[in-house]
């Protein structure tokens, strides 16, 4: 069996990394790990006292937690890098209903509507009111729909000025349920296959 192509990231990688988090997540906090990532460009952390294990020289097929994965200049987390990314970050997140978040748990991707009307629960729908900038408020009366209407890759919230856009992360109540992609109307799901729930009680 080959050895996985697990390295560790230098300063200026690591850096770059949470600059990214920062942009696009309004991450600035410090992460206290040693960052690792792989061939395919996905980041994992250890703690430091497992780093002084000769990591380099074992035969592993994962190494720590996987966080997130790094491509075309953005940042996707895992759902473990969202539970620990979320409760800090400031923007780009998403906040949906039981209903919806049961949904997403199945593999489905989330609708969006700019209506500014509240979240349309049967027709699973979320408006500009899920999209929360804590830097100023959620969205409230004052949220109305983007200029580049209900299909954008944006949701306005007009009270703070902030757009949510790229990847998001998706939050239910004090659960964080990962992340997705905001595109053409809907956030795309990249909850992984063997990580689904089929039903959630």
């Amino acid at each position: 069996m080959n050895r996985l192509a697990f390295r560790a990231m230098d300063r200026k990688s690591r850096k770059n990394f949470l600059a990214m988090l920062e942009k696009q997540f309004g991450f600035s906090r410090e992460l206290d790990y040693l960052f690792f990532i792989n061939g395919k460009d996905k980041v994992f952390l250890i703690s430091r006292e497992a780093g002084a294990f000769p990591i380099d020289a074992l035969r592993v097929n994962v190494i720590g937690l996987y966080a997130a994965e790094i491509g075309s200049g953005e940042v996707r987390l895992s759902i473990e890098g969202s539970q620990l990314i979320g409760p800090y970050a400031s923007k780009n997140i998403i906040e949906v209903p039981e209903e919806i978040a049961a949904r997403w748990l199945r593999g489905e991707d989330i609708k969006v509507q700019g209506t500014g009307q509240g979240i349309q629960d049967s027709k699973d729908v979320l408006n500009s009111q899920g999209c929360q900038d804590r830097k100023g408020s959620q969205g409230g009366q004052g949220s109305q729909e983007s200029k580049d209407g209900p299909d954008s890759q944006r949701i306005q919230d007009s009270q703070d000025g902030q757009n949510c856009s790229g990847f998001v992360i998706v939050k239910s109540g004090d659960d964080y349920l990962g992340s997705g992609k905001l595109k053409e109307g809907s956030i795309l799901n990249f909850v992984p296959k063997n990580r689904r729930i089929h039903s959630v009680s």
